[in-house]
Order: C-alpha cells, then sequence, then structure tokens
C-alpha cells in the first residue's frame, strides 16, 4: 500500500468517527483488541490461560477478541490484566477508548459495555 492510499484510509476512518459516534466505538474497541490479542501472544498466552486467569470459560475470551465492542469495561480490563497490561480510562480532553495506557487503577469499572449499554452475560 503506497503512502497516499494509507493517508487516504486514515482520513475516511477519521472522518467516519467524527461523523458516526457509534463507528468510532467500534473501530477504538477493535483498536484496543487487536494491541491487547498482540500482548497475548508476545506473551505466550493461550486463549485457554487467559480465560483461566480471568475465572471464565475459553469461548468467552474468543467472543471478547471477535466482539470488542460488546464486552463490558470491566470484562475488557479483565482481558488486559490477564495479558499483562494495565489500562486507565482516557484525560478528560482526550479522545480514543485506548489513549492511556498506565498503573492499574484501584477503582471499579462500571457494568456497562462500550456503548455505554448495560452489559450482556457473555
Amino acid at each position: 500500500m503506497e503512502t497516499n492510499d494509507a493517508s487516504f484510509i486514515t482520513d475516511l476512518i477519521a472522518e467516519e468517527c467524527e461523523r458516526d459516534p457509534a463507528f468510532r466505538i467500534e473501530y477504538e474497541a477493535e483498536k484496543l483488541m487487536r494491541y491487547l490479542i498482540q500482548a497475548r501472544i508476545k506473551s505466550n498466552l493461550t486463549q485457554g490461560q487467559v480465560a483461566l486467569a480471568m475465572g471464565v470459560h475459553q469461548p468467552a475470551v474468543v467472543r471478547i477478541e471477535s466482539k470488542p465492542e460488546t464486552a463490558s469495561f470491566g470484562r475488557l480490563l479483565n482481558y488486559a490484566n490477564a495479558v499483562g497490561v494495565e489500562l486507565t480510562p482516557p484525560r478528560p480532553k482526550q479522545h480514543g477508548v485506548a489513549s492511556d495506557i498506565a498503573p492499574r487503577s484501584k477503582r471499579r469499572p462500571r457494568s456497562t459495555n462500550l456503548s455505554g449499554k448495560p452489559r450482556t452475560s457473555s
């Protein structure tokens, strides 16, 4: 892919994120999940090992990895902790779900998914 093509695609994504908040949520959730999956692979962890660390069954990890936008924020934090990544919510003036990676917070996450809807069991 040429630089101009990549720039064009980046611009299209930025415009769509600006225009459609639901698209932005899904895009940012996917971006975060790609990062977390890379961390899992880099740590040589299987989905089964992550599931064991999270206290869930392996199919729940598959669902989180394939549809992160439907997972609760708490479930994503639990996944992140299981793969050795510590997340904090973005600062007030920053945009993006995956904008901050920092020391673990002791606050309990809210029981909603990334779209702000009440979480469903997974």
